[in-house]
């Protein structure tokens, strides 16, 4: 004991290491230690761990609108284009405005003088021609639209354009030369065939008078054409011709209006999105080339902020003086609910910004806070 116990050590914790070896000694005589060790269980040996599997390696998801393909539905695997239409979406709310420079009037005038004969207005007789032209295209198409052309192989979209151009030249519709140099002048629209003709086929329509409608909304209602239905027997506006100098991001917001109030693209911008987008690329590359100019002009998100901010100001003054506030008008484009069971907006305008929505309502209409608790 003595070899274990370190001079260091004070008489206390000299007794106390005496006592422990003493107490062990008489476990041992008694054989307790001995009795616990052979109580207890022994110990499981360790099994190998079971190889983790990898997960299946199947096809990724991915956005066929960002890789420049057609609609799902024209590739396979994709889902039935009926049953897609029947779920397209048709969520109230009108989309944020757009934050890019739109051209200037100078800027417009500028890209229309290219080929002026192309962005004069619209005669009565074009219209009629126009009406004409469209009955020649849908009555040229395959019988089977979309599914017999995915049977045989075959590109709907190249079969509607060569209708388009056909009826065009047979009627005598516009089909100005730049339509045959903005697909070879810009990057490819699309990673498909498919993809670069259906853009190209939204593009020569606008460019000839046919406007960019889709089949959820009412007949005769579109961009470049009217914004809300025509009245039984009345004369609906004529169309309007997309140009080279067209307000392009003007255009994309009359659509956005359209999508709010009747019911949104289910291809998620194949209506009028994308071929707006690309004639926007070919009006930048052109300033750029002819003028060694940009657009420049306020965005359509600065001039409606500026308008709200107008309205709330006279809405401000209009208290200050005692008067009644003038009654608050819903946004361009928001009418009144449409009937057979469309789109209904409500009576606040919802702006949808991405994942998040922020709710815009007329301060008259707000409801009062309630008194804080005494």
């Amino acid at each position: 004991l003595s070899a274990i116990m370190p001079d260091t050590l004070s008489a206390y914790e000299k007794e106390r290491l005496a006592n422990i070896e003493s107490n062990e000694r008489v476990l041992v005589e008694l054989g307790v230690l001995q009795a616990a060790a052979a109580a207890r269980p022994p110990r499981k040996p360790k099994q190998p761990r079971a190889e983790r599997k990898p997960a299946p390696q199947g096809p990724r998801r991915a956005s066929g609108r960002l890789n420049g393909d057609v609609l799902p539905e024209l590739f396979d695997g994709g889902p039935d284009l009926d049953e897609l239409d029947r779920r397209a979406a048709t969520q109230p709310g009108l989309k944020r405005a757009s934050d890019v420079r739109r051209l200037t009037a100078e800027q417009m005038q500028r890209l229309d003088s290219l080929e002026p004969t192309s962005a004069a207005a619209l005669s009565a007789e074009e219209a009629a021609a126009i009406d004409l032209a469209r009955e020649d295209v849908a009555a040229g198409g395959t019988a089977g639209g979309w599914k017999a052309h995915k049977a045989k192989g075959t590109n709907m979209y190249t079969e509607k354009r060569t209708l388009l151009k056909e009826a065009a030249a047979s009627r005598g519709l516009r089909w100005p030369s730049w339509l045959g140099k903005i697909q070879g002048a810009l990057p490819p629209m699309g990673s498909t065939d498919s993809a670069r003709d259906q853009s190209m086929f939204a593009i020569e329509r606008a460019a000839c008078g046919f406007g960019l409608d889709y089949k959820h909304w009412p007949a005769g209602v579109g961009v470049l054409l009217a914004g809300e239905e025509t009245a039984e027997g009345a004369a609906a506006p004529l169309p309007r011709i997309l140009t080279l100098g067209s307000d392009t991001e003007r255009l994309k917001r009359e659509g956005q209006k359209l999508e709010a109030r009747f019911g949104r693209d289910a291809g998620n911008g194949w209506v009028y999105n994308h071929a707006l987008g690309k004639l926007r690329l070919y009006q930048e590359l052109l300033l750029r080339e002819h003028f060694g100019d940009a657009p420049s002009a306020q965005s359509i998100r600065e001039m409606e902020e500026a308008e709200a901010e107008a309205e709330a100001e006279e809405r401000a003054a209009a208290r200050e003086a005692g008067e009644a506030s003038p009654a608050v008008e819903p946004p361009a484009g928001i009418g009144p609910p449409p009937a057979r069971g469309r789109v209904v907006v409500p009576k606040e305008d919802f702006i949808n910004d991405g994942d998040e929505f922020e709710e815009y309502r007329p301060e008259a209409e707000r409801r009062p806070r309630p008194a804080a608790k005494q």
